[in-house]
């Protein structure tokens, strides 16, 4: 399933910056990795998945990305971390992983459910995944600035 979800993922969040947030996003780069600690500021959105696949997706973006994203989403400025902040970045997993499921429907599978994001903001912390998932890195850049979402499916 990996081989569909990725580009089905890729496209999701393409549309979601094209008419959301009216801006172009790049890079698909996708790479299978281990777990890493978060080192920096950082801002990440969860989503569970449940059904035929189960795992997780989660948005990893600085804190000035996030800034950036809920300000265009907003119409406000916004110089740090707040409540409407962390939700526009958990509107914006929700959007990205809804309108993946809505794409990779199969008549013959189980269907597939999405979990509440829950957003979470620090510095020195580490997600830790099933170890019999699969994670896949999949790395973006816009002119709001950069961003990851990892994708873990067992």
């Amino acid at each position: 399933m990996e081989t569909t979800v990725v580009p089905t993922i890729v496209e999701s969040v393409r549309d979601l910056f094209s008419k959301m947030l009216s801006c172009h996003v790049s890079g698909n780069q996708q790479a299978i990795s281990v777990e890493q600690p978060i080192n920096s500021e950082e801002v990440s959105a969860v989503i569970g998945i449940t059904g035929e696949t189960q795992g997780t997706m989660t948005l990893l973006l600085p804190e000035s990305t996030a800034l950036a994203i809920a300000s265009k989403m907003l119409g406000s400025t916004f110089n740090e971390m707040d409540e409407m902040v962390a939700d526009a970045v958990a509107e914006v997993i929700n959007i990205v992983a809804g309108s993946a499921k809505a794409k990779m429907v199969d008549e013959n599978a189980r269907p597939l459910d999405l979990s509440l994001p829950t957003v979470i903001h620090g510095s020195q912390y580490t997600l830790h995944s099933p170890d019999n998932g699969k994670l896949v890195n999949i790395f973006f850049s816009s002119e709001l600035g950069d961003f990851n979402l990892r994708l873990t499916l067992s």
